[in-house]
């Protein structure tokens, strides 16, 4: 996570770095979601 949500990023303050997380694991449940409903 740490390399895909933050990986090259400096953040302003600790509101950014809360911001992107969420982001990524709104997009990560998205994404893994879709590859366990298809696999079963």
């Amino acid at each position: 996570m740490k390399e895909q949500a933050s990986h090259g990023r400096v953040f302003k303050n600790v509101e950014e770095v809360r911001a992107a997380v969420a982001a990524f694991v709104q997009r990560y449940n998205a994404e893994w979601l879709v590859e366990k409903y298809w696999a079963s």
